[in-house]
């Protein structure tokens, strides 16, 4: 970040569990349910997630594009 830049002109990309949960309008439970599911045939899929050591981030970009790819339209 350069010295002109100002706090209110970064964007933040990662979202904590909570930040997300609200984003989507799911519980924290839902969360943590798809990462435990998610990679079982048949089972929930929750969008993508980053772990650094025992904290879970998620990816704003990534939450777009998975909230794009389960769109449905009628």
């Amino acid at each position: 970040m350069g010295k002109s830049e100002s706090n209110s002109e970064i964007v933040k990309r990662l979202l904590t569990e909570l930040e997300t949960a609200r984003y989507l309008g799911r519980s924290r439970a839902w969360l943590r349910a798809c990462r435990v599911t998610g990679n079982i045939e048949g089972k929930r899929e929750g969008p993508p997630y980053c772990r650094f050591g025992r904290s879970i981030m998620y990816d704003l970009g990534d939450l777009d594009a998975w909230i794009t790819e389960h769109r449905v339209s009628a």
